[in-house]
Protein backbone atom coordinates (compact mmCIF):
# COMPACT_ATOMS: atom_id res chain seq x y z
CA UNK A 1 0.00 0.00 0.00
CA UNK A 2 2.92 2.69 0.60
CA UNK A 3 4.33 1.58 -2.23
CA UNK A 4 1.10 2.78 -4.59
CA UNK A 5 0.69 5.62 -2.43
CA UNK A 6 4.31 6.58 -3.25
CA UNK A 7 4.16 6.08 -6.79
CA UNK A 8 0.73 7.93 -7.18
CA UNK A 9 2.16 11.02 -4.91
CA UNK A 10 5.44 10.96 -7.37
CA UNK A 11 2.78 10.60 -10.67
CA UNK A 12 0.93 14.03 -9.04
CA UNK A 13 3.52 15.87 -9.11
CA UNK A 14 3.61 19.41 -11.14
CA UNK A 15 5.94 19.35 -14.25
CA UNK A 16 7.44 22.11 -15.57
CA UNK A 17 7.83 22.49 -20.05
CA UNK A 18 8.06 25.35 -22.09
CA UNK A 19 8.04 27.56 -19.39
CA UNK A 20 4.40 25.92 -18.61
CA UNK A 21 3.24 24.26 -15.72
CA UNK A 22 1.39 20.40 -16.51
CA UNK A 23 -0.27 19.41 -13.61
CA UNK A 24 -1.43 15.98 -13.00
CA UNK A 25 -4.84 15.77 -11.86
CA UNK A 26 -5.60 12.15 -11.55
CA UNK A 27 -3.98 8.65 -12.41
CA UNK A 28 -6.64 6.27 -11.72
CA UNK A 29 -6.29 2.63 -11.41
CA UNK A 30 -8.56 1.75 -14.46
CA UNK A 31 -5.50 3.44 -16.78
CA UNK A 32 -6.21 7.35 -17.33
CA UNK A 33 -4.11 9.82 -16.08
CA UNK A 34 -5.87 13.65 -16.66
CA UNK A 35 -3.89 16.56 -16.46
CA UNK A 36 -4.61 20.40 -16.83
CA UNK A 37 -2.35 23.04 -18.52
CA UNK A 38 -2.79 26.94 -18.99
CA UNK A 39 -1.85 26.45 -22.55
CA UNK A 40 -4.20 25.81 -25.59
CA UNK A 41 -3.27 23.85 -29.10
CA UNK A 42 -0.20 22.30 -27.06
CA UNK A 43 0.99 18.51 -28.38
CA UNK A 44 1.83 16.80 -24.74
CA UNK A 45 4.02 13.60 -24.66
CA UNK A 46 3.68 10.83 -21.64
CA UNK A 47 6.93 9.95 -20.78
CA UNK A 48 7.59 7.29 -17.99
CA UNK A 49 10.84 5.97 -15.61
CA UNK A 50 11.73 3.12 -13.36
CA UNK A 51 12.65 5.78 -10.63
CA UNK A 52 11.96 9.23 -10.38
CA UNK A 53 15.68 10.26 -11.01
CA UNK A 54 15.37 7.67 -13.81
CA UNK A 55 15.85 7.97 -17.65
CA UNK A 56 12.74 9.17 -19.21
CA UNK A 57 11.12 7.65 -22.14
CA UNK A 58 8.78 7.69 -24.91
CA UNK A 59 8.74 4.62 -26.49
CA UNK A 60 8.03 1.32 -25.44
CA UNK A 61 11.46 0.29 -27.89
CA UNK A 62 13.84 -0.86 -24.60
CA UNK A 63 10.83 -3.43 -23.59
CA UNK A 64 10.13 -4.78 -27.18
CA UNK A 65 12.15 -7.67 -28.49
CA UNK A 66 13.97 -8.71 -25.45
CA UNK A 67 16.14 -11.80 -26.69
CA UNK A 68 17.23 -14.17 -23.79
CA UNK A 69 19.64 -15.66 -25.32
CA UNK A 70 21.14 -18.42 -22.87
CA UNK A 71 20.34 -16.86 -19.93
CA UNK A 72 17.21 -18.53 -17.83
CA UNK A 73 16.31 -15.06 -15.90
CA UNK A 74 15.67 -11.88 -17.09
CA UNK A 75 15.42 -8.24 -15.93
CA UNK A 76 13.82 -5.63 -17.49
CA UNK A 77 13.22 -2.17 -15.98
CA UNK A 78 9.94 -1.07 -15.96
CA UNK A 79 7.25 1.97 -16.23
CA UNK A 80 6.27 3.00 -12.79
CA UNK A 81 6.47 6.62 -12.67
CA UNK A 82 4.68 9.18 -15.30
CA UNK A 83 5.48 12.85 -16.31
CA UNK A 84 3.54 14.96 -19.29
CA UNK A 85 5.64 16.64 -21.08
CA UNK A 86 4.62 19.69 -23.84
CA UNK A 87 6.30 18.85 -27.17
CA UNK A 88 8.67 21.83 -28.37
CA UNK A 89 7.71 23.46 -32.20
CA UNK A 90 11.47 21.79 -32.51
CA UNK A 91 10.34 18.09 -31.96
CA UNK A 92 7.44 18.12 -33.93
CA UNK A 93 7.96 16.51 -37.40
CA UNK A 94 7.05 18.56 -39.95
CA UNK A 95 6.76 16.90 -43.94
CA UNK A 96 6.25 18.83 -47.16
CA UNK A 97 7.00 17.69 -51.01
CA UNK A 98 8.42 20.15 -53.29
CA UNK A 99 6.47 20.36 -55.93
CA UNK A 100 3.22 18.47 -53.80
CA UNK A 101 1.44 18.14 -57.38
CA UNK A 102 3.41 15.62 -60.27
CA UNK A 103 1.15 16.08 -63.58
CA UNK A 104 3.37 13.21 -65.82
CA UNK A 105 5.02 10.32 -64.74
CA UNK A 106 8.94 10.64 -63.80
CA UNK A 107 8.11 13.97 -62.38
CA UNK A 108 10.59 14.04 -59.53
CA UNK A 109 9.65 16.02 -56.03
CA UNK A 110 11.63 16.50 -52.97
CA UNK A 111 10.27 15.55 -50.01
CA UNK A 112 11.68 17.16 -46.90
CA UNK A 113 10.92 16.53 -42.78
CA UNK A 114 12.34 19.31 -40.12
CA UNK A 115 12.13 18.43 -36.26
CA UNK A 116 12.12 15.21 -34.79
CA UNK A 117 14.99 13.39 -33.89
CA UNK A 118 17.49 11.97 -36.92
CA UNK A 119 18.06 10.01 -37.92
CA UNK A 120 15.24 9.40 -40.48
CA UNK A 121 13.78 6.81 -42.43
CA UNK A 122 11.29 7.34 -45.43
CA UNK A 123 8.59 4.88 -46.76
CA UNK A 124 5.86 4.84 -49.67
CA UNK A 125 2.54 4.00 -49.42
CA UNK A 126 1.64 2.21 -52.86
CA UNK A 127 5.21 1.52 -54.19
CA UNK A 128 2.98 1.10 -57.57
CA UNK A 129 2.45 5.08 -58.08
CA UNK A 130 6.01 6.49 -56.72
CA UNK A 131 9.17 5.28 -55.46
CA UNK A 132 12.19 6.86 -53.50
CA UNK A 133 14.88 5.72 -56.43
CA UNK A 134 17.99 6.84 -55.13
CA UNK A 135 17.80 6.29 -50.91
CA UNK A 136 15.14 6.29 -48.08
CA UNK A 137 16.83 7.94 -45.36
CA UNK A 138 17.96 11.46 -44.87
CA UNK A 139 15.97 15.12 -44.01
CA UNK A 140 15.72 15.19 -47.94
CA UNK A 141 14.97 12.26 -50.35
CA UNK A 142 13.70 12.36 -53.95
CA UNK A 143 10.28 10.97 -54.56
CA UNK A 144 9.78 9.62 -58.54
CA UNK A 145 6.22 9.39 -59.95
CA UNK A 146 5.62 6.04 -61.46
CA UNK A 147 1.68 5.59 -62.25
CA UNK A 148 -1.44 8.07 -61.53
CA UNK A 149 -3.53 8.43 -58.70
CA UNK A 150 -2.39 10.42 -55.23
CA UNK A 151 0.39 8.56 -53.07
CA UNK A 152 1.46 9.44 -49.41
CA UNK A 153 5.09 8.94 -47.83
CA UNK A 154 5.57 8.46 -44.20
CA UNK A 155 8.99 9.81 -42.47
CA UNK A 156 9.57 8.01 -39.01
CA UNK A 157 12.46 9.29 -36.84
CA UNK A 158 15.16 7.80 -34.68
CA UNK A 159 12.35 7.85 -31.82
CA UNK A 160 9.90 6.24 -33.48
CA UNK A 161 7.68 9.58 -33.91
CA UNK A 162 6.43 10.06 -37.67
CA UNK A 163 4.17 12.12 -40.04
CA UNK A 164 2.41 11.64 -43.22
CA UNK A 165 2.65 13.66 -47.02
CA UNK A 166 -0.14 13.32 -49.51
CA UNK A 167 1.53 13.81 -52.89
CA UNK A 168 -0.95 14.48 -55.34
CA UNK A 169 -1.06 12.58 -58.72
CA UNK A 170 -3.67 13.57 -61.15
Amino acid sequence: MRKILFILAVCLLSLTSMAQTSTITSFQGNGVITWTNNVTNAIYRMEWASSPTGTWNNSWESLRDIHSGTNLEMLAVVPMFYRVTTITEAEILTVSANPSTLNNDDDLSVLSVSGGTPPYTWTILDGNKGGLPADNTGANVIYKRINPGDNASQVTDSLGSSAWIIIKQP
